[in-house]
């Protein structure tokens, strides 16, 4: 009687662990589910806080989440932010753009969640540039080497 039981438990996890995951360990999230949106607004304005620039930083994208279950919820995200023509002191509008010479930044992040008692925090952050580094797509220009123009532009008129 006792291994029926064993097998029927074990046979039990086995078929709830794909969906509900190992307890502790980490789960996929979507990136637009609103609670993890939230994550990553937090996250962004505490990263915003603590960096030196006078002007605030945006969310561009949150490329990856995961979440995972402890004495409240971790979000492991990856956030793509780009730092804005606003000023950090000046009220939150949503007329902010993205600064056209500013380097977009790939942060790591993680931030901690209990609800239950409406503690958050942000505990880790690991940001660096993208590779495609501007938000503003820079041309690469080989020197001696052919580069479209447009026609109705003032110095090729000239120049034909």
């Amino acid at each position: 009687m006792t291994k029926v039981i064993v097998k029927y438990c074990v046979s039990f996890f086995l078929i709830l662990l794909p969906v509900y995951g190992i307890p502790g360990g980490l789960s996929p999230a979507n990136p637009d589910d609103p609670d993890v949106q939230d994550a990553a607004r937090f996250a962004v304005s505490t990263v915003d806080q603590r960096s030196n620039s006078l002007f605030s930083s945006k969310l561009v994208v949150v490329k990856e989440a995961k979440t995972q279950v402890v004495a409240g919820t971790n979000y492991y995200l990856k956030l793509q932010l780009v730092e804005t023509n606003c000023r950090k002191n000046a009220p939150t509008n949503s007329a902010c753009r993205p600064a056209p010479d500013k380097v977009v930044q790939e942060c790591d992040v993680v931030v901690y969640d209990r609800p239950w008692d409406k503690h958050r925090e942000l505990t880790s952050v690991k940001c660096s540039p993208v590779s495609d580094n501007s938000v503003r797509q820079r041309r690469r220009v080989m020197v001696g080497g052919l580069t479209p123009a447009d026609p109705n532009d003032a110095n090729v008129k000239e120049a034909a």
